[in-house]
């Protein structure tokens, strides 16, 4: 009825269909904590448990375009990006969502506007001791330092400027040590002929970060050089 569309124009609107979501994913949660059938092994288990770590997180980001009817029901959160093919951008919201691993269910939802930066909602308090696996949009020096003093680990797909500082520590794929690339800066590796390796980073502002090279099966050799060495380095 009327009272009800004037009631979506607010501007409260999101923030109250978030705080539902919310809701639902926390109930799902305590559900699932119910039951006794794990799909994981024990040693997989044990493992996470001798390094300290609680659960396994992916995070990312996901766009949903609304109907043109909507725009002006979620004020300030319903921008879009702009369209690839020229055409103009269409409203839309943008779900950012904290997905369990071991849980196996969502554990957290960020909902905005289509344009806002998926960085600014991973909340690094909120991880502590989780492994937290995402793509290279969220890379950055300011979010790995936020991370590594929160105590969380993180698996990122490299890219090849994603990386700066000094090697402490460098092996090959066989465990030896590359003597050579210590105390150098990591281009000399990451830009070196050697296909597998494992360095140690030390960051500007003392943070050590580790990164490992290793050859990807699902590279196609039609890409470049250049382009297969972006995806191939994990930190």
């Amino acid at each position: 009825n009327k009272g009800f569309h004037q009631r979506l124009a607010q501007d409260t609107t999101l923030d109250f269909v978030e705080e539902v979501a919310n809701c639902v994913v926390f109930q799902i949660n305590k559900e699932q904590l119910k039951d006794p059938e794990n799909p994981y092994t024990k040693m997989i288990l044990r493992e996470l448990k001798r390094l300290g770590i609680t659960d396994i997180y992916s995070v990312d980001g996901c766009e949903i375009t609304l109907r043109p009817s909507t725009r002006g029901k979620f004020p300030n959160k319903s921008s879009g990006r702009h369209r690839k093919d020229g055409s103009p951008a269409r409203p839309s919201v943008k779900i950012h969502a904290v997905f369990s691993v071991l849980k196996g269910s969502v554990s957290s939802i960020d909902i905005t506007e289509g344009v806002a930066n998926e960085r600014e909602h991973l909340h690094p308090e909120l991880l502590q001791g989780k492994l937290v696996i995402a793509d290279r949009g969220y890379v950055s020096d300011v979010l790995e330092c936020e991370l590594m003093d929160n105590g969380v680990y993180y698996i990122i797909k490299g890219k090849k400027n994603m990386a700066s500082g000094i090697i402490v520590e460098a092996y090959d794929k066989d465990g030896n040590p590359l003597e050579d690339y210590v105390g150098k800066k990591f281009s000399s590796i990451r830009d070196s002929n050697i296909a597998e390796f494992d360095v140690t980073v030390k960051s500007s502002d003392e943070h050590l970060v580790r990164i490992v090279r290793q050859p990807n099966p699902n590279t196609k050799s039609s890409r470049s050089k250049d382009e297969n060495s972006d995806s191939d380095e994990s930190t």
